[in-house]
């Protein structure tokens, strides 16, 4: 059966969660960079991850512990089958895969050919076809990967639990707002010489963005609208199918938008944005236009998976 949580149970669980990962990451990534230096001599794939910057060891431990603490969170915030987490196995669940894609992935390449089409933006043509394959494949592969890890994450874990002890509504503001922080996180500069507590100041210098008022709009109101949207897809169809084909869709998309274009027109950097995209305004009209294409999903009816992880019984 599964475990029913009453109050603020799940928020604290939620707060916990979070913190975990992050203080536990940032002190975490320093063993595991001295592990990879100690052992680089082993293999070339071992050697290959030796030479990575330590920044990046620091995004990989976050992940690490995020998907670590994943079950005992679930347990704790009182998720406790397939169905809730968003997993259940109604008969339209391809249909809604197919409508997140098709929103994601289109939405985008109509804002480029805006761009393209206004001067804001230029095609890229001088790559060649081995170097396009490469990088549409590695784009799939990445947006496969983060739409249906973050969706578990975002979405059917932390979305899920805080509807138990927020409401609906609240519940989905404040996964936006943690979603869209989480994103938020810039890229961080090199380490000279890795200490324990080096992971701490790479995540000082991921969070930078936040003291600027010139970063925070319009990206991270972005991210936010990403996330409401998102969320609302979770709600509506209890199901986590729609969303994950539409972080895939603009996931793939985003990986190649600054690939296949260049910038023409700094001028209108404020609207079109950067290779990024989410970093002006034209992100906000996609995302606003994209919250009215949510009416067209229709709730998960029947055939749910009651599979429970706290008994390991049907």
């Amino acid at each position: 059966m599964a475990l029913r949580i009453r109050g603020v149970q799940p928020m604290r669980v939620t707060l916990i969660f979070l913190g975990s990962i992050f203080l536990g990451g940032a002190l975490l990534s320093p063993w595991i960079y001295s592990l990879a230096q100690a052992t680089a001599e082993q293999s070339p794939w071992l050697a290959a991850a030796a030479r990575q910057p330590f920044p990046r060891y620091v995004n990989r431990s976050l992940l690490l512990l995020a998907l670590a603490g994943l079950w005992p969170f679930l347990r704790r915030s009182g998720v406790g089958s397939w169905c809730e987490l968003g997993f259940g196995a109604g008969a339209g669940r391809w249909r809604q895969v197919r409508w997140g894609l098709l929103v994601g992935f289109g939405s985008l390449v109509l804002a480029t050919a805006w761009a393209v089409l206004a001067g804001g933006r230029s095609l890229n043509l001088a790559p060649g076809v081995g170097a396009w394959l490469h990088h549409v494949s590695g784009a799939a592969a990445t947006a496969v990967f983060v739409g249906v890890v973050e969706e578990i994450i975002f979405r059917g874990a932390l979305l899920g639990a805080l509807q138990k002890s927020l409401g609906k509504n609240t519940s989905l503001i404040a996964s936006s707002l943690i979603y869209a922080a989480a994103h938020f996180l810039k890229r961080a500069g090199s380490v000279e010489q890795v200490r324990w507590d080096s992971g701490l100041v790479v995540l000082l210098d991921m969070a930078r963005g936040f003291a600027h008022i010139e970063m925070l709009v319009p990206e991270l109101l972005n991210l936010t609208l990403a996330g409401l949207l998102l969320g609302w897809a979770f709600q509506r169809t209890r199901a986590l199918y729609a969303s994950i084909g539409l972080h895939g869709g603009w996931i793939f998309w985003l990986k190649l938008y600054g690939y296949v274009t260049l910038e023409a027109n700094t001028d209108g950097r404020w609207f079109w944005g950067t290779g990024a995209m989410m970093d002006g305004w034209l992100a906000s009209v996609v995302l606003l236009g994209s919250l009215w294409t949510i009416r067209w999903l229709e709730p998960r009816k029947g055939g749910a998976l009651t599979w429970s992880p706290l008994s390991g019984r049907r």
